[in-house]
C-alpha cells in the first residue's frame, strides 16, 4: 500500500512559503481553480460592511521587466513598457472594489511590487496612484512601499511618487557590478544611483536595497559591492542566497553561501546596521516594509490587484487573480474580482496559520492569540498544541508555546497541517512511495 512522502510534501509547501511569495495556508499548491467569483465577490463585500479589527492593506502587481534575469523565479512578462490597457483594467479592478464598498476600510499599508512599478511612465505612475486615491481610503495609510530599478528613475517619477505619499522605496540592485548583471540578463544601469539615492533621501523616502549572494565568485565584485552598500548607506538591506532555478545545491554549496552571507553582514553590522533575521538588517533593527513580515500576514486583510496578486480575506479567503492579460481582461469585463485559484477558509485554518509561523519563528503567545481569535478556535487549536507538547515537539512556556532547541520545521508542518491538505499535494505532485 502506498503512503504520502511526507518529507517531499512538507519541502514543498517549505520551498513555496520561502520563494518570494508571501505565506498562506493552506499552501498555495493545494489550491482550487476557477473558485467562484460570486462568492468573492460577495466574501469582500461582507468584509467591507464588517467591524473586523485586523489591518487591511493593498498589493498592487506590475508584473513587467524589461528582460527576465536568469536567477529570477517570479513570474514577470518581458516588455520595454507598462502597456496602457494592463493601467486601464487595474483602474476598473479598483472601481469594482470601490463597488463593493471599500471606501469604508481605512488602508494600512499599500505594497506596490513586481516586476519592475517604475518600469510605468511619470504619466502612468500618476494614473496609478491617483485612482488608488479615489478608490480606496488612505486617510491613515501608514505606508506605500514601491519596488523599483535604480535606472528607471528619474527626477519626474520621484516627485510624483512622493507627492502621492509613497515614503518607502525597494531596489533590487543584486550586485552592483554591471559585467555580473549583464552575465544574469539584468538591465540596469547604476551609473545614476547615487544620485537618484540623493533624491529618494531628500524626499524623506526610506530606501531598501537588495544584493544576491552567489552571483559571483570574484572577491574583489564581494568587496566592491560592500564598499557600494557602505557609501549607499540605505535604511535597510536584504542579502538575499542565490536559489538554483533547475537544481539543487549541495550541502557545501549551501554552507559556502552561508558563509559569505555572514560575512558581508559582519561589514555591515560594523557600520551600524543591526540584524533582523537570517537575510536582513537596518539602521533601527526592524524592518521597514510593513507587508514584509510574516506576522503581518497572519493577521490582516490583503487586497490584491493586477495579474497573479495574491490576497485574503481574514478567515475567509485566499486568492490568485488571473495569470495573463486575456484572462484577466475577461474577467475585469465580467463585473467580478478576477480571480483565478483560491480558497474559502475558516477562522480555525487561520488560527493554524498563525501557529504554524509563530512556531517557526520561536513560539506563540497566548495572550495575543486571545486578541485575535474567538475562544471556540483556540480550545480547538490547544488540543494540537497539547498533542505537539506530549510528543516533545515544543515545550510550554509561561506566555503559551515554543520551540525546543533548533526549529523543527518538519514536525511543525507535519502536526498543524490538515491531513486532506497534504493529501491533496500528494495527488497533484505524485508524492508516494
Amino acid at each position: 500500500m502506498k503512503r504520502m512522502d511526507y518529507e517531499k510534501i512538507i519541502s514543498h509547501i517549505h520551498n513555496v512559503r520561502y520563494g518570494g511569495l508571501p505565506t498562506h495556508y493552506p499552501s498555495l499548491v493545494s489550491w482550487e481553480e476557477n473558485i467562484d467569483p460570486q462568492k468573492a465577490n460577495y466574501t469582500w463585500k461582507k468584509f467591507f460592511n464588517s467591524d473586523s479589527r485586523e489591518p487591511f492593506s493593498i498589493y498592487i502587481n506590475i508584473p513587467f521587466c524589461k528582460s527576465k534575469c536568469k536567477f529570477c523565479y517570479i513570474d514577470v512578462l518581458s516588455s520595454k513598457e507598462v502597456p496602457e490597457e494592463y493601467c486601464s483594467l487595474l483602474e476598473k479592478e479598483m472601481e469594482i472594489y470601490k463597488n463593493l464598498g471599500a471606501k469604508r476600510k481605512k488602508v494600512d499599508s499599500v505594497y506596490i511590487g513586481g516586476g519592475t512599478p517604475n518600469l510605468l511612465t511619470s504619466m502612468q505612475l500618476k494614473r496609478l496612484l491617483k485612482s488608488l486615491n479615489s478608490n480606496f481610503d488612505l486617510s491613515s495609510c501608514r505606508q506605500i512601499i514601491m519596488e523599483a530599478n535604480p535606472g528607471m528613475f528619474d527626477r519626474d517619477k520621484i516627485e510624483i511618487a512622493a507627492s502621492f505619499g509613497v515614503n518607502a522605496i525597494t531596489m533590487g540592485i543584486q550586485s552592483f557590478d554591471e559585467d555580473v548583471s549583464a552575465e544574469n540578463n539584468r538591465t540596469q544601469n547604476i551609473d545614476d544611483f547615487f544620485f537618484i539615492l540623493d533624491l529618494l533621501k531628500h524626499k524623506n523616502i526610506r530606501i531598501n536595497l537588495d544584493l544576491l549572494i552567489g552571483l559571483t565568485k570574484n572577491p574583489q565584485i564581494f568587496r566592491k559591492d560592500i564598499k557600494f552598500l557602505l557609501k549607499a548607506k540605505p535604511d535597510q538591506i536584504h542579502l538575499y542566497r542565490l536559489r538554483p532555478l533547475n537544481e539543487s545545491f549541495t550541502g557545501e554549496q549551501k554552507d559556502l553561501l552561508i558563509k559569505l552571507q555572514n560575512k558581508f553582514f559582519q561589514f555591515l553590522l560594523k557600520d551600524g546596521y543591526r540584524r533582523i533575521d537570517e537575510d536582513s538588517c537596518s539602521f533601527s533593527g526592524e524592518s521597514i516594509n510593513i507587508q514584509g513580515s510574516p506576522d503581518y500576514h497572519v493577521y490582516s486583510t490583503i487586497l490584491g490587484l493586477g495579474i497573479n496578486a495574491m490576497g485574503h480575506v481574514f478567515n475567509k479567503m485566499r486568492y490568485r487573480n488571473a495569470n495573463s492579460i486575456s484572462q484577466y481582461r475577461k474577467k475585469i469585463s465580467s463585473g467580478f474580482i478576477p480571480v483565478h485559484s483560491g480558497i474559502f477558509i475558516t477562522e480555525e485554518q487561520e488560527i493554524r496559520h498563525y501557529c504554524i509561523i509563530g512556531l517557526s519563528n520561536g513560539k506563540v503567545s497566548m495572550m495575543d492569540m486571545s486578541k485575535k481569535f474567538s475562544n471556540k478556535a483556540i480550545r480547538k487549536i490547544l488540543i494540537e498544541l497539547e498533542k505537539m507538547h506530549k510528543k516533545d515537539i515544543i515545550a510550554k512556556a509561561k506566555t503559551g508555546y515554543c520551540i525546543k532547541g533548533d526549529t523543527d520545521f518538519f514536525n511543525i508542518f507535519l502536526s498543524l497541517y490538515e491531513k486532506k491538505y497534504l493529501t491533496k499535494i500528494a495527488n497533484k505532485y505524485g508524492y508516494w512511495k
